[in-house]
């Protein structure tokens, strides 16, 4: 049953990606879809009794931190030999220097507690290896990078983010909530989009 619902909503992300990226060319389009997608998959599961939990802390998700604050740096070094490809991908998505603060906000605020939510509470697995939603997630955001990076930079974010949200979803059982993966996946974002203000 939760191996058919992981795969089922796990999906249903993918339309944001596919309508807001491929479709209509706008990020903050394709962020509003994903939100109202992962909000209302949320709300129907609290009807049904579904409850989060934020749980705490550890020393090992701090461990963490460091790699996570380093991910744009990683990035910016990457992807610095190819500015005009990230520009021009970057003008195609509407995304300019006037709608990079906005987007910042969104997903260091907005887009973890919304993600983490959906993909390691509510589509947990207990597997100790790579399962449905950790490969469902990577292969979400995998999408995005598609368009935004070189086709080969996609292909390597695919298996780094599968690692990741393996990652993540493993601390968030040690710890018995979300605030492990929250911390992480917050301080990626920001760390992704400083390399972005450096790049645009």
């Amino acid at each position: 049953m939760i191996a058919r619902r992981s795969l089922a909503w796990g999906l249903a992300p993918q339309i944001a990606i596919v309508l807001g990226i491929y479709v209509l060319h706008n990020v903050l389009a394709a962020l509003a879809l994903e939100i109202a997608i992962l909000g209302c998959l949320l709300c129907l599961s609290l009807f049904q009794g579904w409850r989060p939990r934020l749980g705490g802390l550890s020393k090992k998700t701090l461990y963490f931190l460091p790699t996570h604050l380093c991910a744009g740096l990683v990035v910016y070094l990457l992807l610095r030999n190819h500015p005009e490809t990230l520009h021009s991908a970057f003008s195609s998505l509407a995304i300019d220097s006037s709608s990079l603060p906005l987007l910042t906000l969104i997903h260091c605020l907005v887009v973890p507690v919304f993600e983490e939510l959906f993909w390691r509470q509510l589509l947990v697995s207990s597997s100790p290896g790579i399962a449905v939603p950790d490969l469902l997630f990577a292969l979400y955001h995998a999408g995005t990078l598609a368009f935004l990076f070189p086709l080969y930079l996609a292909v390597l974010s695919l298996f780094v983010l599968t690692g990741t949200a393996w990652l993540w979803r493993r601390l968030v059982l040690e710890e018995g909530g979300l605030a492990p993966s929250l911390l992480l996946h917050a301080s990626a974002d920001l760390s992704l989009f400083v390399a972005a203000w450096f790049l645009l």
